[in-house]
């Protein structure tokens, strides 16, 4: 594995997710991409940044949750601090390079093999991603966290506590487009309630996470369960995200067409409730801070 740096960083596409998340929703006046590791970042005493630290930041995408990380640490102990983003796609990997140049590392490895590697890291985030590892990726990565290491993470999609708001306006009639979908497509439907059943009680619960942490010999600082002022964009970018549609399909279904029929429901959800990629949808999502005792 190398760590390097790179060049220019390109042009930001107009109706991308990043865009969107510099608009501000005109209800809840704050950004619509509001990512709830800032309340886990300004929460007094959670999460703070000194000169000396070295911070990792796993599955960075483009380098959204980076580039909000570095902004939040003090310009004067900014400079000073050993920043790494871990990437497991080369693409996201140079735009990260081209974004920050110098000024962070760059791993392209994924969230386990990136914290084994950097093992003198005290700090480390994995924003919105580790709900697409597996149980057992997760214990393993987990298991890779040395005592002394502070770990922040934020999982999306937990059922427990989403507003009844959220799930009449946004959940309920695309799920139900979806099996639609689902059924005209000649699927069973009932593989995929099942499916889901077992996702949701092995990946995306709150009490399984607390059993995870448990076993795994956490001290939790923050186990918070927020709901994120989002748009419809953030779901379009959910859709065809071929991690998120495996927890929704069964195994048989191809990848390509269960993204085109994730997708092909929500714009059809869209279309009949007369919703714009920049209205507001909401998301929750559960905002965690651990560490191993040393």
């Amino acid at each position: 594995m190398v760590v390097e740096q790179g060049s220019a960083r390109p042009k930001i596409p107009r109706l991308s997710y990043e865009y969107f998340s510099r608009t501000v929703d005109p209800i809840t006046r704050e950004r619509v991409g509001y990512v709830p590791l800032e309340r886990a970042v300004i929460f007094p005493g959670v999460v703070t940044f000194n000169e000396s630290d070295y911070v990792l930041d796993l599955g960075s995408g483009p380098g959204d949750s980076m580039d909000y990380l570095m902004s939040s640490a003090r310009s004067c102990v900014r400079d000073k601090i050993h920043w790494l983003a871990s990437e497991p796609s080369v693409l996201d990997c140079e735009v990260i390079r081209g974004r920050f140049g110098g000024r962070v590392g760059v791993a392209n490895l994924d969230a386990v093999a990136a914290v084994k590697y950097a093992k003198n890291y005290n700090k480390i985030f994995f924003i919105n991603g580790i709900h697409l590892l597996s149980p057992q990726g997760r214990a393993e990565l987990f298991k890779s966290i040395r005592p002394g290491q502070e770990f922040t993470f934020t999982s999306t999609f937990i059922e427990e506590g989403l507003s009844s708001k959220v799930q009449e306006e946004v959940i309920a009639p695309w799920i139900e487009t979806l099996f639609s979908e689902a059924r005209d497509h000649g699927l069973d439907r009932r593989a995929m309630v099942k499916k889901m059943r077992e996702v949701k009680e092995q990946t995306w619960s709150m009490e399984r996470y607390k059993e995870e942490l448990n076993n795994a010999a956490f001290n939790v600082r923050l186990f918070a369960l927020e709901e994120m002022p989002c748009t419809w964009e953030s779901y379009r970018t959910i859709s065809h995200f071929p991690p998120f549609v495996k927890n929704i399909f069964p195994d048989e279904v191809s990848d390509r067409t269960a993204a085109v029929l994730s997708f092909r429901a929500l714009m059809k959800t869209m279309h009949r409730l007369g919703k714009n990629w920049n209205d507001p949808a909401p998301r929750n999502t559960l905002v965690v801070v651990v560490r191993k005792a040393t």
